[in-house]
């Protein structure tokens, strides 16, 4: 199971997935199959939120509503969750337009000041209930490296 690191962040990649050049910057990886993507961004405020909790919600909710607000979308959220992890924050929010049978799972791993977020896109998702896990254990690798955060 291969490991990323970006920064002071750590996250498991599927096997296989490569790293596309999209010519702009973004970190992006892709299933060999086209059918599922990740974007890795990297985040640090000039000055630190009052917690965690505080940056992870602000950068959930700009992702949120950069989806719905997107003409002749159906994006609906699916589910929420926020957890304190040790001196970090972790948040996930995913959701779904069924009409495009995409899914869209936003992970974010913060302190006050420095995230890292990981979109993982199923870009194929025909059945939530089957594909709900098929992010599961990228979402539960994603934290800080060894010796950092």
């Amino acid at each position: 199971m291969p490991v990323a690191s970006v920064g002071a962040w750590e996250f498991w990649v599927p096997d296989g997935w490569d790293v596309e050049d999209r010519g702009d910057g973004v970190s992006y990886l892709e299933a060999p199959d086209g059918t599922k993507g990740m974007y890795v961004k990297c985040i640090q405020l000039p000055e630190p939120k009052s917690c965690a909790e505080d940056l992870a919600q602000y950068i959930q909710q700009t992702h949120e509503a950069s989806f719905i607000q997107l003409e002749g979308s159906g994006w609906v959220v699916v589910d929420r969750r926020s957890k304190p992890e040790a001196l970090l924050h972790k948040s996930a929010l995913d959701m779904l337009d069924s009409g495009a049978s995409y899914r869209v799972l936003s992970i974010v791993v913060c302190d006050a000041r420095v995230a890292i977020q990981v979109t993982m896109h199923d870009y194929l998702c025909e059945d939530y209930d089957v594909a709900k896990d098929t992010f599961t254990a990228i979402e539960d690798s994603i934290g800080a490296a060894a010796g950092a955060a």
